[in-house]
């Protein structure tokens, strides 16, 4: 989601992965406030949190596309010149774990969405391709 930390020093670069739903109306994805956002709370743009990453971990040029299934894109930002890379994955639906199969009953209450993007997949993938 969004990097809410006003100040983030990091001693070495990490290696960044996000994974949003384009229609999360708790959480969303240009910021501000949703529908089911708490109140008193407004979020940054997830952009804003690739960016400070994209910057911190040398990542020049543009964005290119990875993965793209009929709900979901990730794009990595590159290439990094730290050798940590920063990937988005964009994926239908709201405030949901892409791929969890069934809808929960809160979701069935206001009628949400859920991808069918296979979240647990991918981040494994990510972390064992970036070990720390």
């Amino acid at each position: 989601g969004g990097m809410t930390t006003a100040k983030c020093n990091p001693v070495s670069p990490v290696a960044i992965l996000v994974i949003h739903g384009i229609d999360d109306q708790h959480v969303p994805v240009a910021g501000g406030r949703g529908r089911h956002t708490s109140k008193n709370r407004s979020w940054p743009a997830v952009s804003k949190g690739l960016e400070f990453w994209g910057k911190e971990n040398g990542c020049q040029g543009n964005r290119k596309e990875i993965f793209h299934k009929a709900d979901a894109t990730c794009w990595t930002f590159g290439p990094c010149s730290s050798k940590r890379p920063v990937e988005y994955c964009s994926v239908e639906g709201g405030h949901h774990w892409p791929g969890q199969g069934k809808r929960m009953l809160w979701q069935k209450l206001i009628n949400e969405q859920i991808s069918s993007f296979p979240a647990s997949e991918r981040i494994w993938a990510f972390f064992k391709a970036n070990p720390k």
